[in-house]
């Protein structure tokens, strides 16, 4: 059903004198396929919801990638983790062709569509097949039901999704390979994996607007590794005021 936006919850009640009607929590469970994906959003963790999303992740066993802008968000060393989806500039390329040809795209939270999070326009998600669980309103095609809270869709998954049984054909997502000599000159190629293999569980990447926002996409982030981008608008200085709040709100945890 769908909710006007321009009225109250209970005038929309008062109106109509009746119960509201549920929303449906799951598609039906034929359309769970092996080319089924998750994409949660960074919005997840402003609410404190990443334990709920694991344990969904972990009991439905759907595979999912990551967008730029919510790398950290869930392990990258988890069996169903796929890579970063990007469009075009998807780490390992074929998460685009999977994510892309999915019968169902189950978007945790709202994928954020702009320049750098979509491999600059290059996304080609069929948002016909993509179900969009924002922070109070979900999004199934060109149906918008209004007045939903995550954690409570959340719960509700968790409580009702079936086990996905398909398979899974999961793309290498290795460590970056090591190189470059002791004596060589710094650059990325040699910086990028000595960064990755220095990282430990606890750490949180703060990453400014630049080139770096380009090369840790293909990085592998250990287990308990956050990480906090900002590709919405490629605000240069943001990461100086954004490391400052992060840690004094989190001050046992580990900037770099």
């Amino acid at each position: 059903m769908l909710l006007s936006t321009d009225v109250t919850f209970s005038a929309y009640r008062e109106a109509n004198s009746m119960e509201m009607l549920p929303v449906p929590l799951w598609p039906p469970p034929t359309l769970l396929s092996w080319m089924s994906v998750v994409l949660p959003s960074a919005m997840l963790s402003r609410y404190g919801l990443q334990q709920k999303l694991k344990t969904f992740l972990d009991q439905s066993k759907l595979p999912y990638a990551t967008a730029p802008m919510d790398k950290g968000l869930v392990s990258e060393g988890h069996a169903n983790f796929l890579g970063m989806y990007a469009g075009d500039r998807s780490t390992p390329l074929k998460v685009r062709d999977i994510v892309q040809n999915a019968d169902l795209i189950l978007d945790l939270g709202g994928i954020v569509l702009e320049d750098l999070n979509t491999g600059l326009w290059s996304d080609a998600i069929p948002m016909d097949r993509m179900i969009s669980i924002h922070d109070h309103w979900v999004q199934m095609g060109s149906t918008i039901f209004s007045y939903v809270a995550i954690e409570d869709m959340l719960d509700g998954l968790i409580a009702q999704a079936p086990v996905f049984t398909g398979k899974k054909e999961a793309p290498t997502f290795d460590l970056l390979p090591l190189t470059g000599a002791a004596g060589d000159a710094l650059g990325s190629a040699t910086f990028y994996p000595r960064l990755q293999r220095f990282l430990r569980g606890g750490d949180v990447l703060v990453v400014e607007t630049g080139t770096c926002m380009l090369h840790l996409g293909a990085m592998k982030l250990p287990d308990g590794v956050g990480c906090e981008g900002q590709t919405l608008w490629g605000s240069i200085g943001w990461a100086t005021p954004a490391a400052m709040g992060r840690f004094m709100d989190s001050p046992r945890e580990s900037g770099i």
